[in-house]
């Protein structure tokens, strides 16, 4: 992030009608030209005087040819009109036939010359208007379900979202996430976020969140010191709920538990972490006492709440030569927070950024260590105590020998953990022991298409199939296959970001 935070001059900083039959003869000039009444009864008994043979002009001759052919299939005499009354009552079908020719539908009991016969001029004419119709209708349907099924025909089984940062209006890039990995854009997408971001690379970690009833959005709008909530439609679109002040300067994290927001601030006179509740409509408000306030030297980067929501860790990236430092408190029943003894506590190396519990235990905290230097990268793990305090495990940090290891993402069962490096670029790889330790997994895995790029935020799908990694350099999505602890990038990636400025925070569900 060379210049994405304020004061930091590192090199390697992070930086688709249907009608009934209707009561008009079937021989009436008014069907050659299209007009149709919207009635919606059966068809009368003057409506049926063509299928006995009533008077006809040769015009009409020609066009109730189908209708005199459909008195023979079902036989004459007496009773026609009641039968061919029955026949209709019948039809549970239509076809498209039924429009250019309202005397006889297209019925399943009728197994022979389903198709009226239209002679010359009429029926070119038909047909290229049917022609027209259908490449329209099909033009449609198409456009209708791009983001539904994946070009290889792989189903969509979630979404992805991404912070596109954009100036002027943010807005919020989405994606259908398929079975194989692959990602199409969602119809609509992007969607508007009522805020403005930067348009430039933002120092940010967790800046685009999802409540956990997977309802609603929220996201950072640093441009205009706001944060922004989008209810998520049941196709994955999404639409504004509501836009609030973030109580700050330049919002770049966001955490949620239940109804319970906070917001980290990283502006210079309004750095500070700022809690909020969410209703059930999607309206953010203001808890009162909540703000923290932090020195504007302290740069923060990323705020977590613990998955038990009972404490808060934010994490002070601080200065290029440090020093760093690690928020830890308890979040008290009323929302508000009780600052841990101790803290802020010195972290192990310079510009703890990125960071995440463990899923699998409540206690375990990973934050990646940015600005130590080329191929000086690492990995911290700590414990974290019930009132917020932190304590460094045994061998921690773990090496990266990376530069700029910015973001981490964790597998769903605990047992991986990848490391975004944003200057290299490329991931470091851990597998994860029951007590925290890392184990590095040689080599660290290049990105297919490196020109450009310049990796932010990443998230695991929930299955832990898949990981996905925003880039801020060229506004795309990067995706790998995972199994275990081995990366695989798809075909196809990195995925454009429609309408992406210099995106950062990203939610895979």
């Amino acid at each position: 992030m060379d210049s994405m935070l304020p004061g930091r001059n590192s090199r390697w900083h992070c930086s688709l009608s249907t009608k009934r039959p209707t009561d008009q003869p079937p021989c009436d000039q008014m069907w050659l030209h299209g007009t149709q009444r919207r009635s919606g009864r059966g068809p009368t008994r003057r409506s049926l005087a063509g299928v006995r043979g009533g008077s006809r002009s040769g015009s009409c001759r020609r066009c109730c040819a189908a209708s005199t052919g459909f008195r023979r299939r079902i036989g004459g005499g007496p009773n026609v009109r009641l039968a061919t009354f029955r026949a209709r009552r019948r039809t549970i079908v239509t076809h498209p036939s039924w429009h250019r020719h309202r005397g006889t539908p297209w019925s399943p009991k009728a197994a022979d010359a389903r198709w009226p016969v239209l002679g010359g001029a009429f029926r070119m004419h038909r047909i290229t208007r049917l022609i027209g119709l259908a490449g329209a209708i099909a033009g449609l349907v198409a456009s209708l379900t791009v983001g539904t099924v994946a070009a290889a025909g792989s189903p969509s089984v979630g979404h992805v979202y991404v912070n596109n940062n954009t100036t002027g209006r943010n807005t919020i890039a989405g994606f259908d996430r398929h079975a194989d990995g692959s990602l199409t854009p969602i119809a609509g997408s992007p969607f508007d976020a009522g805020g403005a971001g930067t348009g430039a690379p933002f120092g940010s970690a967790g800046g685009l969140q999802r409540t956990p009833d997977g309802r609603y959005l929220l996201a950072t709008d640093p441009g205009s010191n706001e944060i922004s909530v989008l209810r998520i439609k049941p196709h994955g679109g999404l639409q504004l709920a509501d836009v609030q002040s973030s109580n700050g300067i330049a919002p770049v994290s966001i955490a949620v538990h239940g109804s319970l927001v906070y917001v980290a601030n990283g502006g210079a006179g309004g750095s500070n972490y700022t809690g909020f509740r969410l209703n059930a409509g999607g309206h953010l408000r203001s808890i009162p006492g909540s703000t923290y306030g932090l020195p504007d030297s302290a740069m923060p980067g990323h705020v977590l709440i613990s998955p038990d929501g009972h404490r808060l860790v934010g994490t002070r990236v601080g200065p290029s030569a440090g020093p760093s430092y690690l928020d830890g408190f308890r979040i008290d029943p009323d929302g508000r927070l009780t600052a841990a003894a101790g803290s802020p506590f010195a972290a192990q190396r310079i510009g703890p950024f990125g960071s995440g519990f463990s899923p699998t235990n409540d206690n375990q905290l990973f934050v990646s260590n940015a600005h130590d230097g080329a191929n000086a990268g690492s990995v911290s793990v700590y414990d974290v105590a019930a009132d917020g305090s932190l304590t460094a495990i045994t061998g921690s940090p773990f090496a990266d020998n990376q530069t700029a290891p910015c973001w981490v993402a964790i597998s769903p069962d605990g047992n991986a953990l990848f490391a975004v490096n944003t200057a290299v670029p490329s991931i470091s790889r851990y597998s994860v022991a029951s007590n925290g330790s890392l184990t590095l997994v040689a080599p660290a895995v290049p990105f297919a298409s490196p020109t450009g790029l310049r990796p932010f935020d990443a998230a695991v799908s929930p299955d832990g199939g898949f990981l996905y990694v925003v880039d801020a350099g060229a506004a795309k999505v990067s995706a790998f296959a995972v199994d275990g602890t081995a990366l695989t990038e798809l075909a196809g990636s990195p995925f454009d970001i429609a309408g992406g400025g210099a995106p950062f925070g990203i939610v895979v569900d």
